[in-house]
């Protein structure tokens, strides 16, 4: 500020006589960069009547465009307190500019400047904050306000922004969010919180589980919103899943902190769901610290406490408490008595209500006892089966052996049941646990060697099915494979491929991973030819993977992960380095490019969907991911020239264009000259308006 010079009164009060009019005043403001002169701005009524909607003859609503708000805006990060003053005195507005501005400059200005607008926002609170107001300013206010310091405000409009209302009608409850815009924005609110944010953010998840009538004074079912914790399903709403990951997420860390307290909220909330993610919140933990480490007893004294509550005996927490008693189990390097108790207490189900389950017209009585028998023998394997065998004593165990000789072995016991009783789809002849038990070179060597010897129909395995074993299985664990060299060389493209897409799942998980082999592989992959000197297997044709080709299309697509700006992952600046290097040269193919422009004619795909969905299209949204990080970044000038020489391409499909579009925010902030300049053929003109630019 050091630059301007303040206004004195009289070149005030003549500026505002030479505007009159809209026209004058919108230039006028939208020149002026000096913030020295708000406050004699404001003293002269300048900013004291914005306009107000106004309802048209035919019945719709005009909102007069106000340019005092765009300089007000421009300056505040300048002059904040002399902003917010101003501002302070407009809460009986209803324009949509002012509303839209606020937020804004509340996200742009220090957190105790933007905390001294909370009597404004909750003047607001009954007629909205403006259909003009951005989302994303709405978040980044919320955010601003937290990150500085200011929690209790923060905490208050986060609220505001991200608990379900109360309603009387059941379903999916109206939010100050649209659903897009609160999955994009929750996870920066998290974050903001921390450990801390539990308390705030679990009863947003208990308010939408009871908006929805899944949790009733009578009733709980949430459980059936998320079959295992760990695991994420398609069968449920975008803002409960968003939810219901934050609770998750915000629970691993506060276990670090104070896992009693954690546990007690959790299960506080007297919802199943609440205990599920209590027990899968605390195995992460267990597994997230040291066995030197201060805090390991307590979180051992809760787990055991939580592993004997009678409720977590419940079906529905089947899979995450098995998922804390194998934490636990690894951690001590023993038995967890714990366990036998639950298990020897059998199934949280009368005797007799279990009779009439199974009871048929014409069973004898002793029929009947056989039958109650086998209900509950499955009901023990099942739940020794997710336990394991390390969890349990000597004597469980060799029951468990005897289930699996005569009832078969349960291959995925922590796997959603959905996933266990499918017999659709591509099959494994290993599990996740079998995999997990394994080291590095047994597993590799495992994946070489085996043959699909099968017809490739039904329960058969495939290397298809393995495949997507594995690609889950590196998704929890990441670097499971570090230690092994020459992956590509070794296995067969359709392993290679799973790898890829494993790691790419555990890095938006937030996950760390071994960057010099992703760095190997990846480079590897995408230098390879595109034939594969391995035999397919398998009757199908997608039992295995008959070509290189799917395998370089997820490489490209974790590279344009990788590019990604991220706050979850620190990625080392010479692993990235490569990457971009690697986005920007070895994947340029034109079998892309002809692979994407000769198929899928007549599919009648949307140029959106189309551009998810082909490797030369995933190109161009990384390059834009890399052009995001900044013009001081070394490979800026490279990806940009990049995009250019790429975008020149005749596209009949529009994809590129749909990449743009999406990318454009992107585009904007960091070289809006070089944006506006290729406007006009990007986005046509009065003369001319060509489909890809409609897209």
């Amino acid at each position: 500020m050091t630059d301007f010079t303040p206004p004195t009164t009289e070149q005030v009060k003549g500026a505002i006589r030479r505007i009159p009019s809209l026209q004058l005043r919108r230039a006028f403001f939208e020149g002026l960069k000096n913030p020295l002169w708000v406050e004699p701005l404001a003293k002269e009524g300048v900013f004291d009547n914005p306009p107000e909607p106004e309802q048209t003859d035919d019945g719709y609503i005009v909102d007069t465009y106000w340019p005092e708000m765009d300089y007000l805006t421009r300056v505040a990060p300048e002059a904040p307190k002399a902003v917010v003053d101003v501002l302070l005195k407009l809460g009986g507005s209803s324009s949509a500019w002012v509303r839209r501005g606020v937020f804004e400059i509340g996200a742009s200005i220090p957190a105790d400047q933007a905390a001294r607008l909370q009597p404004l926002v909750r003047s607001w609170r009954s007629t909205g904050f403006g259909w003009r107001t951005d989302p994303r300013s709405l978040v980044s206010f919320a955010v601003n306000i937290l990150e500085g310091g200011q929690e209790e405000v923060g905490k208050w409009f986060a609220d505001l922004l991200f608990k379900p209302p109360r309603s009387k009608k059941k379903g999916r409850p109206d939010l100050a969010l649209d659903e897009y815009w609160y999955q994009q924005g929750l996870p920066r609110v998290t974050q903001a919180l921390g450990p801390d944010g539990l308390g705030l953010v679990l009863p947003w998840l208990v308010a939408y589980e009871r908006a929805s009538g899944r949790l009733t004074a009578k009733s709980d079912i949430t459980y059936l919103s998320r079959d295992s914790i760990r695991h994420e399903t398609d069968s449920v709403y975008p803002v409960e899943l968003s939810l219901i990951n934050a609770v998750r997420d915000l629970a691993k860390d506060a276990m670090l902190v104070d896992a009693a307290a954690t546990k007690s909220l959790l299960v506080g909330s007297k919802m199943l769901l609440g205990r599920k993610i209590a027990l899968f919140s605390l195995s992460q933990a267990l597994d997230r610290i040291d066995s030197g480490d201060a805090r390991l007893e307590q979180l051992l004294a809760v787990a055991r406490e939580l592993l004997s509550e009678d409720e977590s005996g419940n079906n529905a927490c089947q899979i995450d408490y098995g998922e804390l008693a194998r934490a636990v189990a690894r951690k001590t390097g023993r038995e967890v008595p714990e366990v036998a108790q639950r298990i020897d207490a059998g199934p949280q189900v009368d005797a007799a209500r279990i009779r009439e389950w199974v009871r048929e017209d014409g069973l004898d009585e002793a029929e009947i006892d056989e039958r109650v028998q086998t209900y509950l023998d499955r009901w023990k394997h099942r739940w020794m089966s997710a336990v394991g065998a390390v969890a349990l004593p000597a004597r469980l165990q060799f029951e468990l052996a005897e289930f699996d000789v005569r009832l078969g072995v349960i291959e995925e016991p922590l796997a959603p049941t959905m996933r266990i009783q499918s017999w659709t789809g591509p099959n494994s002849p290993l599990s996740q646990d079998d995999m997990a038990e394994m080291s590095a070179d047994e597993l590799v060597a495992h994946l070489e060697s085996w043959h699909d010897t099968g017809d490739g129909w039904g329960p058969a395995p495939s290397h298809e099915g393995q495949g997507r074993t594995l690609a889950s299985s590196l998704t929890t664990n990441p670097k499971a494979l570090e230690s092994v060299d020459r992956l590509v060389d070794r296995l067969r493209p359709t392993y290679v491929r799973a790898i890829v897409q494993g790691w790419e799942a555990a890095l938006k998980a937030g996950l760390e991973l071994g960057w010099e082999q992703v760095a190997t592989v990846t480079r590897h992959i995408l230098a390879h030819g595109d034939e594969s000197d391995i035999p397919a297997e398998g009757r199908r044709d997608w039992d295995d993977d008959l070509t290189y080709r799917p395998a370089k299309q997820a490489a490209v697509g974790l590279l344009e992960e990788l590019a990604q700006k991220r706050t979850s992952v620190t990625i080392p600046a010479d692993a990235m380095s490569q990457f971009a290097e690697m986005l920007i040269t070895p994947a340029a193919d034109d079998a892309a490019w002809t692979e994407y422009a000769t198929s899928g004619e007549g599919s009648g795909m949307d140029a959106l969907t189309t551009s998810l969905n082909w490797q030369w299209s995933t190109r161009l949204r990384g390059l834009i991911h890399l052009m995001s990080h900044g013009r001081d970044t070394e490979w800026y000038e490279a990806a940009q020239s990049t995009l250019e020489a790429e975008l020149e391409r005749d596209d009949p499909r529009g994809a590129s264009s749909a990449v743009i579009g999406e990318g454009l925010g992107r585009l904007l902030n960091v070289d809006p000259d070089w944006v506006t300049e290729r406007a006009p053929s990007w986005f046509g003109s009065e003369a001319e308006f060509s489909i890809g630019q409609q897209v």
